[in-house]
């Protein structure tokens, strides 16, 4: 494998992995402040795992 292919590979996937993981806890917080429930916040944290898990199996 070329290392410019390699290193774009990584790039997108650690740009994808930091921005689930900064939004996600964000997304809580703000529910949270709008009076949602755990349960609704516990469904929209999953989310993005069931994806990429629907997504995998593809």
């Amino acid at each position: 494998m070329r290392w410019g292919t390699y290193f774009a590979v990584l790039a997108a996937v650690l740009s994808v992995g930091l921005a689930l993981g900064v939004s996600m806890p964000l997304v809580s917080l703000r529910l949270e402040s709008w009076g949602y429930g755990s349960f609704a916040i516990g469904v929209m944290a999953a989310m993005p795992a069931i994806g990429v898990l629907l997504g995998a199996s593809l």
